[in-house]
């Protein structure tokens, strides 16, 4: 009865060791995924925040959204009048 014991125990012991290998492997790959993600945010939002003055931007009338949301301040348009 005791050596039984002792085998269950084991191999619980077994299982939740190859359980936290599995989680951690896991962990590890989804925190590099992360990682690239955010990488790529962060190159995205550059791309935009360098079109914003773009000709479709403007046309869509998209450019202060887009500014908005990439927290970025674009002055007021100048109201004096130029000759």
């Amino acid at each position: 009865s005791a050596q039984r014991s002792r085998v269950k125990k084991r191999q619980h012991i077994e299982t939740l060791l190859e359980t936290f290998t599995q989680s951690q492997n896991e962990n590890q790959s989804l925190s590099a995924e992360n990682k690239m993600l955010l990488e790529e945010n962060a190159r995205l939002r550059r791309l935009l925040a360098e079109h914003l003055a773009c000709s479709v931007t403007l046309r869509a009338g998209t450019r202060e959204l887009l500014a908005q949301e990439l927290d970025i301040n674009i002055p007021a348009p100048d109201s004096r009048t130029h000759n």
